[in-house]
């Protein structure tokens, strides 16, 4: 795709989402979005950044969920995956730990 191609691009504004929204989606936190944003190669790139926070397509976010959903066979990542990005502590091991 070229620039130009990206410039006259439309987009829903309901497709619109930043890492919270996304969080939300895929029920897994903020920072495991964000991990992924810096760890998986294949994540899709923003389409802006608003007030240093990066906003992307929900479409393009939600193809890319498909397709680790394929690739591994399954639904997707869980919080506490070795590939999501998070640590692999379980939440009742972090509520032990006092976090």
């Amino acid at each position: 795709m070229t620039q130009a191609d990206d410039w006259d691009r439309t987009i829903a504004v309901s497709n619109i989402c930043g890492l919270t929204e996304i969080a939300a989606k895929f029920e897994v936190s903020s920072q495991t979005v964000w991990n992924w944003t810096r760890r998986q190669p294949d994540f899709p790139q923003p389409l802006t950044v608003v007030s240093n926070k990066p906003v992307f397509d929900m479409e393009e976010v939600q193809a890319w969920w498909q397709r680790k959903r394929v690739s591994r066979g399954d639904n997707g990542w869980k919080v506490g995956d070795k590939h999501d990005g998070t640590h692999s502590r379980s939440k009742a091991a972090r509520t032990r730990a006092g976090r």
